[in-house]
Protein backbone atom coordinates (compact mmCIF):
# COMPACT_ATOMS: atom_id res chain seq x y z
CA UNK A 1 0.00 0.00 0.00
CA UNK A 2 1.32 3.36 -0.98
CA UNK A 3 2.38 5.51 2.00
CA UNK A 4 0.23 8.61 1.96
CA UNK A 5 0.90 11.39 4.36
CA UNK A 6 -1.07 14.53 5.03
CA UNK A 7 0.94 17.69 5.31
CA UNK A 8 0.10 21.29 5.96
CA UNK A 9 1.88 24.57 5.36
CA UNK A 10 3.34 26.40 8.32
CA UNK A 11 2.05 29.92 7.95
CA UNK A 12 5.06 31.35 9.79
CA UNK A 13 7.84 29.65 7.73
CA UNK A 14 6.05 28.43 4.60
CA UNK A 15 7.42 24.92 5.04
CA UNK A 16 5.38 21.74 4.90
CA UNK A 17 4.78 19.94 8.19
CA UNK A 18 3.08 16.55 8.73
CA UNK A 19 -0.41 16.46 10.20
CA UNK A 20 -0.90 13.84 12.92
CA UNK A 21 -3.79 11.39 12.89
CA UNK A 22 -4.92 8.45 15.03
CA UNK A 23 -5.19 4.79 14.00
CA UNK A 24 -8.63 5.37 12.53
CA UNK A 25 -7.37 8.12 10.30
CA UNK A 26 -8.95 10.92 12.31
CA UNK A 27 -7.01 14.12 12.59
CA UNK A 28 -5.47 14.65 16.00
CA UNK A 29 -6.03 18.26 16.95
CA UNK A 30 -5.52 20.20 20.18
CA UNK A 31 -8.35 22.05 21.93
CA UNK A 32 -8.25 25.69 20.90
CA UNK A 33 -7.13 28.20 23.51
CA UNK A 34 -8.45 31.69 23.14
CA UNK A 35 -6.04 34.11 24.70
CA UNK A 36 -7.98 37.26 23.90
CA UNK A 37 -10.90 38.30 21.76
CA UNK A 38 -10.12 41.78 20.44
CA UNK A 39 -13.67 42.50 19.30
CA UNK A 40 -17.20 41.82 20.54
CA UNK A 41 -18.15 38.15 20.70
CA UNK A 42 -21.68 37.22 19.70
CA UNK A 43 -22.66 33.61 20.36
CA UNK A 44 -26.02 32.54 18.94
CA UNK A 45 -26.02 29.12 20.60
CA UNK A 46 -25.16 27.97 24.09
CA UNK A 47 -21.82 28.92 25.61
CA UNK A 48 -20.33 26.60 28.21
CA UNK A 49 -17.21 27.59 30.04
CA UNK A 50 -15.60 24.83 32.10
CA UNK A 51 -12.97 27.11 33.60
CA UNK A 52 -13.12 30.51 35.25
CA UNK A 53 -14.22 33.71 33.54
CA UNK A 54 -13.42 37.33 34.13
CA UNK A 55 -15.48 40.24 32.92
CA UNK A 56 -14.35 43.84 33.16
CA UNK A 57 -17.67 45.19 31.99
CA UNK A 58 -21.37 44.47 32.45
CA UNK A 59 -22.84 40.96 32.44
CA UNK A 60 -26.48 40.89 31.37
CA UNK A 61 -28.98 38.07 31.34
CA UNK A 62 -32.15 38.99 29.47
CA UNK A 63 -32.98 42.21 27.72
CA UNK A 64 -33.45 45.66 29.21
CA UNK A 65 -36.45 47.25 27.53
CA UNK A 66 -37.26 50.96 27.67
CA UNK A 67 -40.84 50.17 28.68
CA UNK A 68 -39.74 47.67 31.37
CA UNK A 69 -41.55 44.89 29.55
CA UNK A 70 -38.82 42.27 29.97
CA UNK A 71 -37.20 40.63 32.96
CA UNK A 72 -33.44 40.70 33.38
CA UNK A 73 -30.53 40.27 35.73
CA UNK A 74 -27.50 42.52 35.44
CA UNK A 75 -24.08 42.52 37.04
CA UNK A 76 -21.81 45.51 36.63
CA UNK A 77 -19.01 47.15 38.63
CA UNK A 78 -20.80 50.45 39.25
CA UNK A 79 -23.91 49.27 41.10
CA UNK A 80 -23.46 45.54 41.69
CA UNK A 81 -26.34 43.13 41.03
CA UNK A 82 -29.64 44.39 39.63
CA UNK A 83 -32.65 42.19 38.97
CA UNK A 84 -35.97 43.14 37.45
CA UNK A 85 -39.06 40.96 37.25
CA UNK A 86 -42.08 41.91 35.17
CA UNK A 87 -44.34 39.97 37.53
CA UNK A 88 -47.27 41.76 39.15
CA UNK A 89 -47.34 39.31 42.06
CA UNK A 90 -45.63 40.70 45.16
CA UNK A 91 -44.60 37.27 46.43
CA UNK A 92 -42.74 36.27 43.28
CA UNK A 93 -39.03 35.90 43.96
CA UNK A 94 -36.40 37.94 42.15
CA UNK A 95 -33.43 36.39 43.94
CA UNK A 96 -32.86 32.95 45.43
CA UNK A 97 -29.89 31.28 47.07
CA UNK A 98 -29.59 27.56 47.78
CA UNK A 99 -27.44 25.37 49.99
CA UNK A 100 -26.76 21.65 50.25
CA UNK A 101 -26.03 21.73 53.99
CA UNK A 102 -27.36 18.57 55.57
CA UNK A 103 -27.29 16.64 52.31
CA UNK A 104 -30.44 18.11 50.76
CA UNK A 105 -30.86 21.08 48.45
CA UNK A 106 -32.77 23.84 50.23
CA UNK A 107 -33.49 27.51 49.60
CA UNK A 108 -31.71 29.63 52.21
CA UNK A 109 -32.13 33.25 51.03
CA UNK A 110 -34.86 34.80 48.90
CA UNK A 111 -35.93 38.31 47.89
CA UNK A 112 -39.43 38.95 46.57
CA UNK A 113 -40.71 41.49 44.06
CA UNK A 114 -42.35 43.48 46.87
CA UNK A 115 -39.00 44.01 48.61
CA UNK A 116 -39.38 41.49 51.41
CA UNK A 117 -36.61 39.06 52.25
CA UNK A 118 -36.35 35.69 53.94
CA UNK A 119 -33.28 34.22 55.58
CA UNK A 120 -33.22 30.63 56.85
CA UNK A 121 -30.10 31.32 58.90
CA UNK A 122 -28.91 34.06 61.24
CA UNK A 123 -28.60 37.62 59.94
CA UNK A 124 -25.36 39.26 61.08
CA UNK A 125 -24.46 42.92 60.73
CA UNK A 126 -21.42 44.76 62.00
CA UNK A 127 -21.13 48.46 62.72
CA UNK A 128 -18.44 50.46 61.00
CA UNK A 129 -15.78 51.18 63.64
CA UNK A 130 -15.04 54.56 62.06
CA UNK A 131 -18.55 55.71 63.05
CA UNK A 132 -18.15 54.83 66.70
CA UNK A 133 -19.50 51.87 68.64
CA UNK A 134 -23.04 53.25 68.60
CA UNK A 135 -23.25 53.12 64.80
CA UNK A 136 -26.45 51.54 63.50
CA UNK A 137 -25.98 47.92 62.54
CA UNK A 138 -29.48 47.32 61.20
CA UNK A 139 -32.29 49.73 60.30
CA UNK A 140 -35.84 49.61 58.95
CA UNK A 141 -37.10 52.68 57.08
CA UNK A 142 -40.61 54.03 56.56
CA UNK A 143 -41.39 53.83 52.85
CA UNK A 144 -43.41 57.08 52.92
CA UNK A 145 -40.86 59.50 54.43
CA UNK A 146 -37.68 57.40 54.65
CA UNK A 147 -37.61 57.89 58.42
CA UNK A 148 -35.96 55.20 60.54
CA UNK A 149 -38.60 53.26 62.47
CA UNK A 150 -36.45 50.45 63.88
CA UNK A 151 -32.71 50.33 64.51
CA UNK A 152 -30.25 47.98 66.17
CA UNK A 153 -27.09 49.88 67.06
CA UNK A 154 -23.59 48.54 67.05
CA UNK A 155 -23.53 48.53 70.88
CA UNK A 156 -26.58 46.25 71.06
CA UNK A 157 -29.15 48.96 71.85
CA UNK A 158 -32.52 48.85 70.08
CA UNK A 159 -34.55 51.92 69.05
CA UNK A 160 -38.19 51.62 67.98
CA UNK A 161 -40.67 54.23 66.72
CA UNK A 162 -40.78 57.95 67.26
CA UNK A 163 -37.83 59.94 65.94
CA UNK A 164 -35.07 57.35 65.85
CA UNK A 165 -32.87 59.46 63.58
CA UNK A 166 -32.89 62.36 66.07
CA UNK A 167 -32.26 60.14 69.13
CA UNK A 168 -35.86 60.46 70.34
CA UNK A 169 -37.26 56.96 69.90
CA UNK A 170 -40.51 55.90 71.59
CA UNK A 171 -38.97 52.66 72.87
CA UNK A 172 -35.35 52.32 73.97
CA UNK A 173 -33.94 48.91 74.86
CA UNK A 174 -30.41 49.22 76.22
CA UNK A 175 -27.73 46.54 76.12
CA UNK A 176 -27.30 46.78 79.91
CA UNK A 177 -30.84 45.49 80.44
CA UNK A 178 -32.61 48.80 81.06
CA UNK A 179 -35.53 50.02 78.96
CA UNK A 180 -37.70 53.11 78.57
CA UNK A 181 -41.13 53.50 77.01
CA UNK A 182 -42.79 56.79 76.10
CA UNK A 183 -46.24 55.23 75.99
CA UNK A 184 -48.27 52.86 78.12
CA UNK A 185 -46.98 49.40 79.01
CA UNK A 186 -49.36 46.50 79.58
CA UNK A 187 -49.05 42.77 80.22
CA UNK A 188 -52.15 40.60 80.31
CA UNK A 189 -53.33 37.02 80.04
CA UNK A 190 -56.87 38.17 79.31
CA UNK A 191 -57.96 37.93 82.94
CA UNK A 192 -54.97 39.17 84.92
CA UNK A 193 -53.67 42.61 83.92
CA UNK A 194 -50.64 44.65 84.89
CA UNK A 195 -50.33 48.00 83.14
CA UNK A 196 -48.53 51.31 83.53
CA UNK A 197 -50.23 54.39 82.12
CA UNK A 198 -47.61 57.01 81.33
CA UNK A 199 -50.17 59.70 80.51
CA UNK A 200 -51.62 59.87 84.03
CA UNK A 201 -48.83 58.13 85.96
CA UNK A 202 -50.99 55.17 86.98
CA UNK A 203 -50.10 51.59 87.87
CA UNK A 204 -53.03 49.21 87.42
CA UNK A 205 -53.08 45.60 88.58
CA UNK A 206 -55.92 43.09 88.31
CA UNK A 207 -54.87 39.81 89.81
CA UNK A 208 -56.33 36.32 89.94
CA UNK A 209 -54.29 35.47 93.06
CA UNK A 210 -54.10 36.98 96.55
CA UNK A 211 -50.75 38.73 96.02
CA UNK A 212 -51.10 41.62 93.58
CA UNK A 213 -47.82 43.48 94.10
CA UNK A 214 -44.74 41.97 95.72
CA UNK A 215 -41.52 43.82 96.54
CA UNK A 216 -38.87 41.38 97.73
CA UNK A 217 -35.35 41.53 99.10
CA UNK A 218 -32.31 39.54 97.94
CA UNK A 219 -33.58 36.50 99.88
CA UNK A 220 -36.92 36.56 98.00
CA UNK A 221 -38.76 37.57 101.17
CA UNK A 222 -41.66 39.99 100.79
CA UNK A 223 -40.80 43.38 102.24
CA UNK A 224 -43.98 44.87 100.81
CA UNK A 225 -47.02 42.84 99.86
CA UNK A 226 -50.19 44.40 98.46
CA UNK A 227 -53.00 41.88 98.19
CA UNK A 228 -55.90 41.87 95.82
CA UNK A 229 -58.38 41.90 98.73
CA UNK A 230 -57.08 45.28 99.90
CA UNK A 231 -54.82 44.10 102.72
CA UNK A 232 -51.14 44.97 102.84
CA UNK A 233 -47.98 43.83 104.59
CA UNK A 234 -45.01 46.08 105.37
CA UNK A 235 -41.92 44.71 107.09
CA UNK A 236 -40.67 48.14 108.07
CA UNK A 237 -42.25 51.35 109.35
CA UNK A 238 -45.13 52.94 107.51
CA UNK A 239 -44.78 56.69 107.04
CA UNK A 240 -47.84 58.90 106.51
CA UNK A 241 -47.65 62.49 105.34
CA UNK A 242 -50.02 64.99 106.97
CA UNK A 243 -49.94 68.76 107.47
CA UNK A 244 -46.48 69.16 105.95
CA UNK A 245 -45.01 66.57 108.31
CA UNK A 246 -44.14 62.89 108.15
CA UNK A 247 -45.63 60.55 110.75
CA UNK A 248 -44.52 57.00 111.55
CA UNK A 249 -46.84 54.23 112.66
CA UNK A 250 -45.02 52.55 115.55
CA UNK A 251 -46.22 49.62 117.69
CA UNK A 252 -45.67 49.49 121.43
CA UNK A 253 -47.47 47.34 123.96
CA UNK A 254 -49.92 46.10 121.39
CA UNK A 255 -50.99 49.60 120.41
CA UNK A 256 -50.21 51.55 117.25
CA UNK A 257 -48.74 55.01 117.84
CA UNK A 258 -48.41 57.76 115.27
CA UNK A 259 -45.30 59.80 115.99
CA UNK A 260 -43.63 62.55 114.04
CA UNK A 261 -40.72 61.34 111.95
CA UNK A 262 -37.57 63.45 112.09
CA UNK A 263 -34.79 63.09 109.59
CA UNK A 264 -31.36 64.54 109.07
CA UNK A 265 -31.74 67.71 107.02
CA UNK A 266 -30.59 67.62 103.39
CA UNK A 267 -29.40 64.04 103.74
CA UNK A 268 -30.88 61.87 101.00
CA UNK A 269 -28.86 58.80 101.95
CA UNK A 270 -28.99 58.54 105.75
CA UNK A 271 -32.70 58.69 106.60
CA UNK A 272 -32.38 57.31 110.15
CA UNK A 273 -34.54 59.04 112.72
CA UNK A 274 -32.74 61.39 115.06
CA UNK A 275 -32.64 60.33 118.71
CA UNK A 276 -32.13 63.14 121.21
CA UNK A 277 -33.65 61.76 124.41
CA UNK A 278 -31.96 62.52 127.72
CA UNK A 279 -31.85 58.89 128.83
CA UNK A 280 -30.29 57.73 125.57
CA UNK A 281 -26.65 57.28 126.55
CA UNK A 282 -25.57 55.72 123.26
CA UNK A 283 -27.55 58.07 121.03
CA UNK A 284 -27.42 55.91 117.90
CA UNK A 285 -30.20 54.99 115.55
CA UNK A 286 -29.26 51.32 115.89
CA UNK A 287 -29.73 51.18 119.69
CA UNK A 288 -32.72 53.48 119.85
CA UNK A 289 -34.27 54.00 116.40
CA UNK A 290 -37.54 55.58 117.59
CA UNK A 291 -38.49 58.53 119.78
CA UNK A 292 -39.44 57.65 123.35
CA UNK A 293 -43.12 56.65 123.34
CA UNK A 294 -45.75 56.94 126.05
CA UNK A 295 -46.69 53.69 127.76
CA UNK A 296 -50.44 53.96 127.40
CA UNK A 297 -51.21 50.84 129.44
CA UNK A 298 -49.02 51.99 132.31
CA UNK A 299 -50.70 55.37 132.25
CA UNK A 300 -54.14 53.73 132.30
CA UNK A 301 -53.11 51.64 135.29
CA UNK A 302 -51.97 54.77 137.11
CA UNK A 303 -55.22 56.51 136.26
CA UNK A 304 -57.22 53.53 137.53
CA UNK A 305 -55.19 53.45 140.76
CA UNK A 306 -55.64 57.19 141.31
CA UNK A 307 -59.33 56.95 140.55
CA UNK A 308 -59.72 54.15 143.07
CA UNK A 309 -58.08 56.33 145.72
CA UNK A 310 -60.40 59.20 144.88
CA UNK A 311 -63.42 56.91 145.08
CA UNK A 312 -62.23 55.63 148.43
CA UNK A 313 -61.94 59.15 149.79
CA UNK A 314 -65.37 60.00 148.41
CA UNK A 315 -66.70 56.80 149.95
CA UNK A 316 -67.96 55.57 146.63
CA UNK A 317 -68.28 51.90 145.80
CA UNK A 318 -65.83 50.41 143.33
CA UNK A 319 -67.17 49.20 140.00
CA UNK A 320 -70.73 48.06 140.19
CA UNK A 321 -72.33 51.14 138.83
CA UNK A 322 -70.43 53.87 140.72
CA UNK A 323 -73.45 55.43 142.57
CA UNK A 324 -73.56 59.19 142.64
CA UNK A 325 -72.80 60.82 146.01
CA UNK A 326 -75.79 62.69 147.28
CA UNK A 327 -73.79 64.92 149.65
CA UNK A 328 -74.82 63.21 152.89
CA UNK A 329 -72.39 62.16 155.64
CA UNK A 330 -73.66 58.60 155.64
CA UNK A 331 -70.88 56.07 155.33
CA UNK A 332 -71.38 53.63 152.47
Amino acid sequence: MTDVRLVATNTDTGSLVPVASNASGQLAVQSPKIEKVPNDLDVEGDLKVSGSAEFKGTVLSGDIADDNSTSYARLRPTDGVTTYNTTSTATDKVYKSFSNVGGSLAETISFTASGSAEFKGRLKTEADGSQGQAAQGFVVKDSTNNATMFAVNGDGAVRIGGSVDSQAANINLESNGSASFKGNVAATTGTAICSMNAEVGQLYVRTTTSAAIQIQDASNDNNILLNGNGSALFKSDVVVGSRSKSWMLVEQGGLCHMVEQTRIADDLVNTADLVNTADDLVNTAVDNPYPKLRDVFQELNLIEQALSEVMSVLRLSPPAGWPVWDGSDETQ
